[in-house]
């Protein structure tokens, strides 16, 4: 990375700890230039403003990784193998980012919030397509595919939300177990 590369991602660091840890609407950008280790005016110049910064933050430190990692390293057209892996790592996603996720949902309308659905429908569409390509090799029944995938993200998402609302306390298995025990079930009702 050059400096110019090196600068803006301190700052987006520095962001991204400072709002994890005191809240967005806390965090100033002359505290965010500080922790960065540059002047509040090279973060005006580079972002604009605070929430210009916390859009970069989720693009870059929080999106762009998890796609990659959700979805595209091991798709085998294995169904119930494919979506057990891209649920337990979409929830070890929203468990990694749960502060940010809730910072998002405390401080901010969901109708301003249009960069925290942006990796979700991400990979609602790479679902939709995966399951196109599933029917088309026979092994997933012609049903709506947009609709497959979102009743696979409101599982996963809901799953998350009890959880992080109750502290875990809906039941005593780990997300793991419920997502074992779910996947098949799902599976049963799609697969040809």
């Amino acid at each position: 990375m050059n400096r110019k590369e090196i600068t803006r991602y301190n700052i987006l660091k520095a962001g991204l700890d400072l709002f994890s840890e005191k809240g967005y609407n806390s965090v100033t950008t002359k505290e965010i230039a500080k922790a960065a280790g540059v002047n509040e005016v090279t973060v005006f110049r580079r972002f604009g403003n605070k929430k210009n910064i916390l859009e970069n933050i989720l693009e870059e430190l929080v999106f762009k990784v998890a796609v990659e990692e959700v979805f595209h390293k091991t798709v085998s057209y294995d169904l119930e193998r494919d979506l057990t892996y891209i649920a337990k790592k979409y929830n070890e996603y929203l468990d990694r980012n749960k502060k940010i996720i809730m910072i998002i949902f405390k401080e901010f309308h969901m109708k301003e919030n249009y960069e925290l659905t942006k990796f979700p429908k991400k990979l609602k569409e790479l679902l939709v397509e995966y399951f196109k390509k599933m029917q088309e090799m026979g092994k997933v029944k012609e049903e709506n595919p947009e609709l497959l995938a979102a009743n696979f993200l409101i599982y996963c998402f809901g799953m998350f939300m009890s959880n992080l609302l109750t502290n875990g306390n809906i039941t005593k298995l780990s997300k793991g177990e419920c997502i074992d025990h779910m996947i098949p079930i799902y599976v049963k009702g799609y697969e040809v």
